[in-house]
């Protein structure tokens, strides 16, 4: 009975809260905050234009820019919803809604994994009344899409600590590939989750071995979502030169 309450409370809570996300989402009806960059490169993206990629391209509207500062997994996300559902306010918002209501979820059942249900209730209301967390589900971001990836590493770090199975493992691993290739802050996650498992291994005299999934697996993941840049025709060097773009702008501007 008390399973059948949890996943009743659980489902209850997603609705809710996918209903306070998606309610007026389309005001305003112009970009505001960061959308002046986030926008604009998605509808790149979405026209498969290579300028969103070039550091040194002029801006496409008055007091807009290209966000070439972070990776791109989050903007075609972006992008593919523009492509479906049209470029306008709904289609620019509507992935930081499903992501930010999925980051509920995400977040009771990690605390579940790790604490039990009571725990995974309370996490999941705190999360769901939070103001950033709903704000940041509302907005053309990134920020949402690397707080749910680096979210599902963590449940799947966690079961492998309880199973040590490596497909969750494997798992984890490619959630903090995805969190990495939304943006660079979801080094830190891959951090944790490095240290985490670091520990465990050692604390039980196991074998490191494992550690290298953690290593390769956000790497090829991470390369990979610059597939649109690839099939543009952009070489090694023009992926090299800009990612000392983005660390020369994000360390010293």
């Amino acid at each position: 009975m008390m399973t059948r309450r949890f996943i009743l409370f659980l489902a209850s809570l997603i609705i809710f809260s996918a209903l306070i996300r998606l309610y007026r989402i389309n005001e305003p009806a112009r970009y505001y905050f960061d959308e002046v960059y986030h926008v604009v490169t998605a509808r790149a993206y979405a026209q498969n234009n290579p300028v969103a990629y070039d550091p040194f391209s002029p801006p496409p509207e008055e007091g807009t820019a290209y966000d070439w500062l972070h990776p791109p997994l989050a903007k075609l996300i972006q992008a593919a919803s523009i492509k479906i559902f049209g470029d306008n306010p709904i289609a620019w918002r509507l992935p930081s809604a499903i992501f930010g209501t999925a980051l509920i979820l995400a977040t009771a059942i990690l605390a579940t994994v790790m604490f039990g249900k009571k725990a995974g209730v309370f996490a999941g209301l705190i999360l769901a009344f939070e103001n950033l967390t709903l704000v940041m589900s509302r907005i053309t971001m990134n920020d949402i899409f690397i707080a749910f990836f680096s979210v599902c590493a963590f449940i799947f770090a966690a079961l492998y600590s309880k199973k040590q199975k490596l497909i969750w493992l494997f798992t984890s691993s490619i959630f903090l590939g995805l969190a990495v290739a939304s943006k660079w802050t979801g080094a830190y996650a891959l951090l944790i989750v490095f240290a985490f498992v670091f520990l465990e291994r050692v604390r039980n005299q196991r074998s490191l071995l494992p550690l290298l999934i953690i290593a390769i697996v956000p790497f090829f993941i991470y390369l990979a979502n610059y597939g649109q840049f690839w099939i543009q025709g952009h070489s090694a060097k023009q992926f090299i030169d800009l990612h000392k773009q983005i660390w020369w702008y994000q360390n010293r501007s």
